[in-house]
């Protein structure tokens, strides 16, 4: 017999400093609520899309979350990882999609779907298959990696001219190799080498800090 694999666990989110979440039991502290959306916004946003939400539907799932997350923020307790405020922030997020996954299927007449659907037993039925899909940590965790790097690459870029930046995007994420971004972009090939190792380290840099709740 097979061990039982151990579920995946909220402890791959990094954690959030102390001194925003005391700052968040406060609605009126703007800067600290400006600091939670820099960090988490893009986030939110992000899973919403996912989740088969229009632009505007998820802009009023981050407005939601951001209710919740004030309204829950005075009984939050930090526990370690068992009680990571990014563990505790996921579960807002996932109640709030489901709420408006409820709210957007019940608003469709019964008629649109074949059969009818007098009782609502199909409508229950993908709300269930919507909320499994959601229960997957995978599916947070990849959202959140994205996120870190984006990001990384997004505070990387305010520090770079552009051609560099442009340069390190075109070798490492459209894998460019260095001659053609160095004839691309007017560059010798030794300077293209120099950018690309320069930027990575800043990058990694960048996601190490994001990682640390920085």
């Amino acid at each position: 017999m097979t061990a039982a694999q151990p579920e995946p666990s909220t402890a791959d989110f990094s954690r959030t400093r102390r001194s925003l979440l005391t700052r968040l039991k406060n609605w009126d502290d703007h800067k600290g609520w400006q600091e939670f959306m820099d960090k988490y916004g893009r986030f939110i946003f992000g899973m919403a899309r996912k989740s088969g939400f229009t632009v505007e539907e998820a802009e009023d799932i981050v407005q939601d979350v951001l209710v919740s997350v004030a309204k829950k923020m005075p009984e939050f307790r930090y526990q370690g990882e068992k009680g990571s405020f990014k563990a505790w922030l996921v579960m807002i997020v996932k109640s709030r999609v489901i709420d408006h996954l409820r709210k957007k299927y019940r608003r469709l007449p019964s008629a649109g779907i074949p059969g009818g659907d007098p009782d609502g037993t199909r409508i229950e039925e993908r709300i269930a298959q919507e909320e499994d899909a959601l229960s997957h940590e995978a599916v947070w965790l990849n959202e959140w990696e994205t996120h870190v790097l984006e990001t990384a690459l997004s505070r990387v870029k305010e520090r770079l001219p552009a051609k560099h930046f442009l340069a390190f995007r075109m070798c490492s994420q459209q894998h460019k190799s260095p001659g053609e971004v160095a004839k691309a972009l007017g560059l010798s090939l030794p300077n293209v080498y120099l950018i690309r190792h320069r930027a990575g380290r800043m990058v990694a840099k960048e996601i190490e800090l994001l990682r640390e709740g920085k």
